[in-house]
């Protein structure tokens, strides 16, 4: 569901651009924004020696001006909408020639494009969305005196207008500026989670998935509403995890045992249970889409002694499918609290934390031996949090492999080389009968 420069000008609240909203446009003559922007046919495809070209020098200026909306198969007169055009049918070939310009003409590039095909039995039109960016300024390059160099276009209302030297370093300045208070603000999350939790000989998983762009007017969610995000993820975890008696339960497999609980423009997941429970803690779901995570899991036992004779009783011990789990049900969350709100850039941290029982050991079970393997795993005294960025709201297989990535890194800063837990592709007939077995 999107809401544009186009809603807002016609009144309409948020979803899909129609044919009937393009024809009231035209009705009502609207007129060119500096987040809107009339086309009346499709770029031509660039050729290997065209460095700018007309769509990449678009969407760098939008993305320059905090985003906005293209539509093609729109005229205009004296930059108001004053006609229709049927720009055709629109091929995957063309909207993947699109998003390549983005990404390719575009420094740096201007990720998560949303290109629309708009139906009508006589109007076809493809409407572009253009996300805001943190990264500004975007350069293309300018053709000047048979020459080429960077340049950054900018929206000046219904044109298109070049920034001087001195605006970009400004903006350069607040780029690297947003950046650190970016970081610090997720590193604040990331401490806040960590103190919440008792002090106790779990191993306690720390996760927060923060988006880059916070919306301006989060949606509050009801109870019932932050209910179905959790049940959404659990739903579709099966699709990212094997289950199975060699691999540990995930946090999201306790889902029916917690209880929710409001909290500041979140709802508060908290899994409180004794001993006997695989795992306790709590989940925050924000309305900004932002998921805080902090859950303890039972510590493990086996039976290791390390190259220097030391036995793992002197030693905290982990199954590292758990730690798998755990980041794939912070990132099914995310995905599920992203639902009706579109994609958007997130930045993500995970990290352990413990007591007790000296330095952390990372196992993982070996399936041919029928045991837990320490094969090339140390002891860690001290485990450094692992951040990446997600693309939250995007295709199951591009969540997957993102779940699949953090958790690799997570799992190899304790020697373990291979994940068991997550699946590396989408289940199959097949696989699903071999995960029963």
């Amino acid at each position: 569901m999107v809401f544009t420069a186009l809603h807002r000008l016609l009144g309409v609240q948020p979803g899909p651009i129609t044919d009937a909203m393009l024809d009231e446009a035209v009705a009502q003559r609207i007129a060119e924004q500096g987040d809107l922007d009339w086309k009346r046919e499709l770029p031509s495809q660039p050729q290997p020696k065209d460095f700018i070209g007309a769509f990449a020098k678009d969407v760098a200026a939008m993305a320059n001006s905090g985003g906005g909306l293209i539509v093609f198969g729109v005229d205009e007169t004296d930059q108001r909408a004053s006609g229709r055009f049927d720009v055709g049918e629109v091929s995957e070939n063309l909207e993947k020639a699109l998003r390549t310009i983005a990404l390719s003409a575009i420094t740096p590039p201007v990720f998560n494009l949303e290109i629309l095909r708009v139906p009508s039995d006589s109007h076809r039109a493809l409407a572009v969305v253009v996300p805001t960016s943190v990264e500004v300024p975007h350069l293309v390059f300018r053709p000047k005196d048979s020459d080429f160099h960077f340049a950054a276009p900018v929206r000046d209302g219904a044109f298109t207008a070049w920034l001087g030297e001195r605006q970009i370093e400004q903006l350069y300045r607040a780029r690297f500026g947003g950046l650190a208070d970016t970081t610090a603000a997720l590193m604040g999350e990331f401490t806040d989670a960590s103190r919440d939790h008792a002090t106790d000989d779990r191993v306690w998983m720390i996760g927060v998935v923060r988006p880059r762009i916070a919306p301006t007017a989060p949606t509050p969610r009801s109870e019932a509403q932050a209910m179905a995000v959790l049940w959404r993820a659990r739903q579709i975890l099966d699709e990212v995890c094997v289950p199975g008696r060699n691999h540990p339960s995930t946090p999201l497999e306790w889902a029916s045992n917690g209880s929710l609980r409001k909290g500041l423009r979140s709802w508060l997941w908290r899994l409180d249970g004794d001993s006997s429970y695989a795992w306790i803690g709590r989940t925050a779901i924000h309305d900004d889409g932002a998921v805080v995570m902090a859950m303890g899991a039972k510590q493990d036992s086996f039976d290791y002694v390390s190259d220097a004779g030391n036995r793992a009783s002197a030693c905290t011990q982990f199954l590292a499918g758990r730690l798998e789990g755990f980041v794939a049900s912070l990132g099914l969350l995310a995905q599920a609290n992203a639902v009706g709100r579109g994609a958007f850039e997130a930045d993500v941290l995970v990290g352990i934390d413990w007591a007790t029982g000296g330095p952390l050991l990372m196992a993982h079970f070996d399936e041919w031996e029928g045991r837990q393997s320490f094969v090339g795993s140390e002891p860690l005294s001290h485990y450094e949090p692992v951040r990446t960025r997600w693309l939250v709201g995007a295709d199951p297989d591009t969540m997957r492999q993102q779940i699949r990535d953090l958790a690799l890194d997570a799992v190899n800063q304790g020697g373990v080389t291979v994940l068991q837990a997550i699946r590396d592709a989408p289940p199959t007939d097949a696989s699903i009968a071999s995960d029963v077995e």
